[in-house]
């Protein structure tokens, strides 16, 4: 924290005045003079918006298990989250006049689903700004498994300036529960072995029978394995049912790492196997937003992908190859929109294209986070929407802000 933010900041209470936050923004590091003038006015804003008392009520509900998500965001003085919530604003300003806001304003306030609505408002952003007239929650009539019709509400309507109409689903596809438990037992694993450790070489791969009930015992018995190392100045190792772990002082390094090659164990920590079909998640969530689109317009799903390791597990012919060959079971579907974004580069980057009917869109969110789509056009579609149509779309994903 800089000196001037430290001033601010002194106390529990000054971290729940908005005007701290205000004043801060001129002390932000890598924050331009002009960026800091958009910040301090999306602050003013959402204070306006939120109320008086969103931080305090938001503060005293961290330790809850939905504390929301902006009190996180506010608190967290870089230069990159004063970015998001610049961007975060913009796209509530720009959609305030839309059908149906207040409903998507209310469910932002609440901190249950935020991710999800989030994503919705990002998504209808990206359209209002590519010239589509955009309402949220339309009511529809959709025929159900047995042949009734039922009203339904999907997240969005589009009209494009050529008069095509479709309706717009958005579905985020988050970590599998399978990572939300590796990464638990890494969250508590993890801290031991970087302080007792010190001064040792570890290398350790858990199992899929490690979870949270025996990470005590685990930690214990890694806890005896370094101090063991260290008394005795040689290679030690601990293999259970739960972990494989061997450390080693330097002067041993050469046993260590024998005994990782013999084990087949990377030099490095690797946390609880996870067994996860992302692919196949992609395919469900498709499958899930259907029952939410009529049968008389043009479906346009979209799956915000960055939670989840889909665009790391499998490539992009795997992606277009099996996705089509789903979606093309739907003729009501005219396509399917998944993204990833991400920071700085990456190896699993996709080309900006088109391959064939497809296209690959890159865009910039907030002069910081990369995001690419995958424009997935459906060919068995039974809509003959326009050309136009899908340039737009093109359009929208590309845009960056």
């Amino acid at each position: 924290m800089s000196t001037q933010a430290s001033e601010l900041f002194k106390s529990n209470e000054d971290y729940l005045k908005w005007d701290n936050y205000v004043a801060n923004c001129d002390h932000i590091d890598g924050l331009a003079v002009d960026k800091r003038e958009a910040a301090i006015e999306a602050l003013q804003y959402l204070r306006g918006v939120f109320g008086e008392q969103f931080l305090r009520r938001a503060f005293n509900q961290r330790d809850r298990k939905h504390p929301h998500p902006l009190i996180q965001t506010i608190m967290m003085q870089a230069s990159w989250s004063r970015l998001w919530l610049i961007h975060f604003i913009g796209a509530l300003r720009a959609l305030s006049g839309v059908t149906n806001y207040g409903g998507l304003l209310k469910r932002i306030k609440n901190s249950n689903g935020f991710a999800e609505v989030e994503s919705v408002l990002e998504v209808a952003f990206q359209l209002f700004r590519a010239g589509f007239s955009v309402s949220f929650d339309p009511e529809v009539m959709v025929i159900d498994g047995v042949g009734r019709l039922r009203k339904k509400t999907p997240d969005l309507k589009i009209i494009s300036d050529t008069g095509d109409e479709a309706i717009v689903e958005v579905s985020l596809l988050v970590q599998s529960i399978g990572f939300v438990k590796s990464e638990e037992v890494m969250r508590f694993i993890l801290p031991l072995m970087v302080d007792d450790f010190r001064e040792l070489t570890l290398y350790a791969k858990m199992t899929d029978a490690i979870d949270e009930s025996r990470v005590p015992e685990t930690r214990t018995q890694l806890q005896s394995l370094a101090a063991e190392a260290k008394l005795t100045g040689k290679f030690c190792a601990l293999v259970n049912d739960c972990i494989e772990a061997g450390t080693a002082p330097n002067a041993e390094l050469e046993l260590l790492d024998q005994w990782a090659e013999q084990r087949g164990i990377c030099k490095a920590i690797s946390g609880p196997p996870v067994y996860s079909n992302e692919l196949a998640r992609a395919i469900m969530k498709i499958r899930d937003k259907l029952a939410q689109l009529p049968a008389d317009l043009p479906g346009i799903i979209v799956i915000p992908a960055t939670g989840s390791a889909l665009f790391h597990r499998f490539g992009l012919e795997e992606i277009l190859g099996t996705l089509t060959e789903e979606i093309s079971r739907y003729p009501k579907v005219f396509c399917v929109v998944l993204s990833h974004g991400y920071f700085g580069g990456t190896s699993h980057e996709l080309p900006t294209a088109l391959i064939g009917p497809n296209a690959v869109a890159s865009r910039t969110l907030g002069g910081i986070l990369k995001e690419q789509s995958l424009i997935l056009m459906n060919p068995s579609c039974k809509f003959s929407a326009s050309q136009a149509l899908a340039r737009k779309l093109h359009q929208a994903f590309a845009s960056s802000g």
